[in-house]
């Protein structure tokens, strides 16, 4: 759990989503936009803290160079207190409401759940930028409110209304092969993101990080630093 760790002992994140969109202007100055359909995958950036004594990560340091920038790790954000409240829930739902959702549609960004809750109408089901997850598929999607029928609609909260069932609008579109009907979903920070990092930074050792060994000894050591940010994308080639 190599980039777990580099995750739980961060200092910095940058987070982006953003879709492939082409922007065009004509000589009169009118503007067009051109969006390129992708998965659109969750890309982190993330900076070390570069607090790592190297006789405590050397494990960690060859995890790092076994998964080098090909092969993916699953990591969360729920890990430590520092991170958790990230994508933490903010509906009125509680564990076991949640647990018995199910899927019964999921075309397109159009997620429709069933095995509702018994709660209020006006119960705030999910709020803008809560993230759901399909049980067994390591994919977020985060809730951009209520059905979105027109262009210009404004996400909003989700609430519980009087339906059997309820149709939420997802920022992306679901691209998992499988029939999923029936699954059950996971939400917040419960979520897992399947990444890998294809820039893998390299590490220096810099004298320094001295340790006091079980016999009160002072032990030289070194501390790590990584030449650059973490830059972890999705990976969303793999269909379990």
């Amino acid at each position: 759990m190599s980039l777990q760790k580099i995750i739980n002992s961060c200092n910095q994140i940058q987070v982006n989503r953003r879709r492939v969109v082409g922007v065009q202007s004509t000589r009169n100055e009118t503007y067009k936009t051109a969006e390129t359909p992708t998965r659109n995958p969750w890309k982190f950036s993330i900076q070390s803290s570069n607090a790592f004594p190297y006789s405590l990560a050397r494990e960690m340091l060859e995890e790092l160079d076994r998964i080098d920038t090909r092969t993916y790790e699953d990591v969360t954000f729920a890990g430590v207190s520092s991170m958790s409240w990230l994508f933490a829930y903010q509906g009125d739902m509680t564990s076991s409401d949640i647990a018995r959702l199910t899927v019964t549609s999921f075309i397109g960004n159009q997620l429709t759940l069933g095995n509702l809750p018994s709660m209020a109408a006006g119960g705030t089901m999910f709020k803008p930028n809560d993230i759901i997850q399909i049980v067994g598929y390591p994919y977020p999607f985060t809730i951009m409110g209520p059905a979105i029928t027109q262009a210009n609609q404004k996400v909003g909260d989700v609430l519980r209304g009087n339906g059997s069932t309820l149709t939420v609008t997802t920022h992306r579109p679901n691209f998992i092969i499988d029939n999923i009907i029936g699954r059950n979903v996971v939400v917040g920070n419960a979520v897992k993101f399947r990444m890998i990092c294809p820039n893998m930074p390299t590490y220096k050792l810099v004298p320094g990080a001295q340790i006091m060994s079980a016999t009160g000894q002072l032990i030289n050591n070194a501390r790590i630093e990584f030449d650059s940010t973490f830059d972890m994308v999705e990976f969303t080639d793999s269909q379990i």
